[in-house]
């Protein structure tokens, strides 16, 4: 059902209806910004940030998950990357790939294809990913051994940031999707 609204021309600030082309008074051409014109662009902002946290999650495997200090030792310091200290960098790089084939899906299809898997999948990715992060900092965080000291290094605290960033991609995602839509257009008035 189609209902015209009344907006101000941005030209002359006269009103008139959406359902013209053009201003009645002053000629100037109307553009009216339709909802299925903005989906998409809801969509590639969900697939950047998407995108955004895999690419994230994948560098947090790479990055030091474990710091170990050794009183008096040479070098005192030495950190250990999620690649050397745990299989589970292997899982957090899958997961990864599979957070930026959802972002390709977020990208290529628009509102053509229900997004419902996407949406499960970048929730399922996201949670995977927060459970194993928090495991392994839990693991980290409970080592105790007089001789030296063993802190959560930066690598384990991004895995579950960029985790969490795709639990919260795939919430407005299906936000987005059942946020009431207006009559037929947004209303929005815009002169070219």
């Amino acid at each position: 059902m189609h209902t015209a609204r009344i907006v101000p021309c941005r030209s002359c600030g006269r009103a008139i209806t959406t359902d013209n082309q053009f201003c009645s008074t002053c000629g100037e051409p109307i553009n009216v910004v339709t909802l299925d014109q903005v989906r998409p662009f809801r969509n590639l902002v969900s697939g950047v940030v998407a995108l955004a946290s895999g690419a994230l999650l994948a560098v947090g495997a790479f990055l030091p998950w474990q710091v170990v200090r050794v009183p008096g030792a040479d070098p005192e310091r030495t950190s250990i990357r999620g690649w050397e200290a745990s299989d589970d960098a292997m899982i957090l790089l899958g997961l990864a790939l599979l957070a930026a084939v959802c972002a390709a899906i977020l990208f290529s299809v628009a509102e053509r294809v229900p997004l419902l898997l996407v949406k499960v999948g970048l929730a399922v990715i996201g949670v995977t990913g927060l459970a194993i992060a928090l495991l392994d900092i839990v693991d980290v965080r409970g080592y105790t051994d007089p001789r030296f000291t063993v802190e959560v290094g930066f690598g384990l605290y991004l895995a579950a940031v960029s985790a969490v960033a795709l639990i919260l991609i795939s919430v407005v995602t299906s936000l987005q999707a059942h946020a009431p839509a207006p009559d037929t257009d947004l209303a929005t008035a815009v002169a070219q």
